[in-house]
């Protein structure tokens, strides 16, 4: 479903009725927030991480890449930070307008939570600027599924070796330019939302290799998995990363994420192979980052990074927006 203007309006309308509590405590302004760490929303105790399984043919059948790339926080960090040092934003009612601020009473259990708190605190400030930086030059897209049904990229829960379906509404975010332009249509982004506590740092373990890993090595890496086809992905490490290569095939769409409020996963397919037999490549690049210190023992998983997630999903968007529009005009 396209989304005008006046959708994320009123959307944004009914967001604000959830998410605003009524305390006289200020949020911070659009420019600001993406200095501050996204607000604390309670998770309910039964939270618990389960097992899930692409259910529709095509991701089921979506190769995902054999080896994922570690690459530093710090690239989308910069890109972030130097957009926010434009004069163009520094001069514009985003250093003055506040973003809504979200009810620390509000629950973050399912997917459409994530959705709702996501909409005030990242989507909509992330659209703000990039109404100022690329004027009339994109548009988003959501798309809502009901039940499922003809939902590719539907994914099912193994509860006592009993399959569920996960979820009977959901909701995608895709950045894509207007069928005005000559390149129209073109999805720039693709961002999916997970419920939390489905990331699990295990489950990627023994896919991820560091950014300075030699090519040989990444060679021998992928060669050793094709030989046996068996993946180094494991559970929903494995589902998930099925599931966005799907969508980058799909979409014909190298940049994509996954988020959850406690996790940002963005991916990278500069291998996408878009022939006669389509596939995500057989490497992308990877960043996986939350905003808990806590999250694991320091060094257990050194491929998962602490960052500022509102400004991680920023500069990710700015570099997809970069890949297809161009740099933003100097001022």
């Amino acid at each position: 479903m396209e989304c005008s203007s006046t959708d994320i309006k009123a959307t944004q309308n009914q967001a604000t009725h959830t998410l605003n509590p009524a305390d006289n405590s200020l949020p911070p302004t659009i420019l600001q927030c993406f200095n501050e760490k996204l607000p604390s929303i309670r998770p309910s105790d039964n939270i618990k991480y389960k097992a899930v399984q692409p259910s529709g043919k095509t991701t089921a059948d979506a190769v995902p890449p054999w080896v994922l790339i570690r690459q530093e926080t710090q690239e989308l960090v910069k890109i972030a930070e130097a957009a926010l040092r434009h004069p163009a934003l520094i001069e514009s009612r985003l250093g003055r307008h506040s973003i809504n601020k979200v009810d620390e009473t509000f629950y973050g259990n399912s997917e459409m939570d994530i959705v709702t708190a996501s909409l005030a605190a990242i989507i909509l400030p992330i659209k703000e600027v990039l109404n100022v930086l690329y004027p009339n030059k994109f548009e988003v897209a959501s798309e809502y599924n009901k039940n499922g049904k003809g939902v590719a990229d539907q994914l099912e829960e193994i509860v006592g070796g009993i399959k569920k379906v996960e979820a009977a509404l959901r909701c995608d975010f895709i950045y894509k330019i207007p069928n005005t332009h000559a390149t129209e249509g073109k999805t720039i982004a693709v961002l999916e939302y997970k419920r939390r506590g489905m990331i699990r740092y295990a489950d990627w373990t023994e896919a991820v290799l560091d950014q300075g890993t030699s090519e040989d090595k990444i060679k021998e890496k992928i060669n050793t998995a094709k030989d046996s086809n068996k993946t180094w992905l494991r559970f929903n490490g494995l589902s998930y990363s099925k599931q966005v290569s799907a969508y980058a095939v799909s979409k014909r769409c190298k940049h994509v994420a996954l988020f959850d409020w406690d996790h940002a996963l963005f991916f990278m397919f500069n291998e996408l192979a878009l022939g006669e037999k389509p596939r995500a490549g057989d490497r992308a690049e990877f960043i996986l980052s939350t905003e808990d210190k806590n999250a694991h023992k320091e060094g257990e998983y050194p491929f998962v990074e602490i960052a500022n997630l509102r400004k991680m999903m920023l500069g990710w968007v700015l570099r997809a927006f970069r890949d297809a529009l161009g740099e933003y005009p100097d001022a």
